[in-house]
């Protein structure tokens, strides 16, 4: 019975029990030092905005903890959460100030965060300091103690299965698991996949298990979401006729022993051809910034931030003066023009392999010697898998 109530209050902070001890490095120490001088600015903060990758679960179970208000911004590059802060409220509470800095050693602890605060200087002092810090500057000089990177953590093995079959795809679509929360009414989901690619977004949400509770709520949520795209996972041996209604607006799949990709890929595939068709009508009524000597479809893309399929589409469609289409790539005429005399140049002077010829090539501004030595005319001969052992050769004329 002692023991029992012994363990009635341990995970109260104040009833913690230290059992090991392990010295500190000096760099570690002033790491931790510098993060606990930015905790005690906090204590006079009226608000904390921060925005992070990876870790959301976590981040909010501490945020209940500590019993905070938050609210949660949509904005240009994602969502940011903004907590109320110790002088926000009708007084100065000390103990709500800690709590707060209790939370930014979990903000930290993750790849990639941006934290600002509004700090008060001092009581009757009306003016505020602005607190910017981010893991790019700060990341490096700021450190918890005790709590080393961890790989990825996944609720369960099929949740870890799925990440690893999908990543191996190479589907082009990048995988982020627990992204950014989404507001639903006064509350947030947090799903447990994100699928990213070309501005799009797609959510995945595992439902693996429920009790009638958890089920009422993920339901309740799940028909907030207004436009967002989600796909809904479901076991199979746990599931019930109210998901069914939620299939009629979100894409739900089943699964038994793990979750399948064939729909999912189905669903992405969908989504990108429908995107390609947008962006391809948009860039076909809009000039495009065709100006370096060397055009590539993939940098262009990135660069007006829409899919490649959507640039290559036009540049198989469009003709661009003074410019020549080499597959992916344009390439200026005269540029072509140059290359070709730098490789006739070499050839006079005897036998040029592939290794020489597309150091040629890329010493003179071209790139993809080999679809750019079948422009201009010249075949490569293999002799073996080495490329040293190539011959360039000029095509004959018909």
């Amino acid at each position: 019975m002692e023991q029992l109530e012994e363990s009635l209050y341990a995970d109260l902070e104040h009833e913690l029990s230290l059992e090991d001890f392990e010295p500190l490095d000096p760099e570690a120490l002033v790491k931790q030092y510098n993060l606990s001088l930015t905790q005690t600015l906090l204590f006079y903060s009226t608000e904390l905005t921060f925005t992070t990758i990876g870790n959301w679960q976590r981040i909010f179970r501490q945020i209940k903890w500590l019993g905070l208000i938050y609210t949660i911004i949509r904005g240009d590059s994602g969502y940011e959460i903004r907590v109320d802060g110790p002088a926000s409220l009708f007084k100065l509470n000390r103990r709500y100030g800690t709590s707060l800095a209790k939370l930014l050693p979990t903000i930290v602890q993750n790849r990639e965060w941006r934290v600002g605060a509004k700090i008060l200087r001092y009581m009757g002092d009306r003016r505020l300091l602005d607190l910017e810090l981010n893991n790019e500057k700060h990341g490096a000089i700021m450190k918890t103690l005790g709590t080393p990177e961890k790989a990825e953590i996944y609720d369960s093995q099929v949740e870890k299965s799925f990440a690893e079959r999908f990543k191996a795809m190479d589907t082009g679509w990048t995988l982020i698991r627990e992204p950014e929360p989404i507001p639903v009414g006064r509350r947030v989901m947090i799903p447990d996949f994100a699928f990213r690619k070309g501005g799009m977004t797609v959510y995945l949400e595992v439902a693996g298990f429920w009790t009638p509770q958890y089920i009422e709520e993920k339901i309740r949520k799940l028909q907030q979401l207004g436009d967002v795209d989600m796909i809904v996972a479901v076991n199979r041996d746990l599931a019930c006729q109210k998901l069914d209604k939620i299939g009629e607006r979100l894409n739900v799949i089943y699964y038994k022993r793990r979750i399948p990709l064939r729909p999912i890929l189905v669903h992405l595939r969908a989504r990108e051809e429908r995107l390609v068709v947008e962006q391809t009508r948009r860039l076909r009524a809009e000039p495009l910034p065709i100006q370096r000597t060397v055009v590539d479809s993939s940098e262009l893309a990135a660069k007006l931030g829409v899919l490649e399929e959507a640039v290559k589409a036009v540049f198989e469609e469009r003709e661009f003066p003074g410019y020549a289409r080499l597959g992916d790539i344009l390439v200026k005429k005269t540029k072509l023009t140059e290359i070709r005399g730098k490789l006739e140049t070499r050839l006079n002077n005897g036998e040029l392999d592939f290794v020489e010829a597309s150091r040629i090539i890329e010493d003179a501004g071209g790139r993809r010697a080999d679809n750019l030595l079948d422009a201009l005319g010249y075949s490569i001969e293999w002799h073996g898998i080495d490329p040293h052992s190539t011959k360039i050769r000029r095509k004959e004329k018909i």
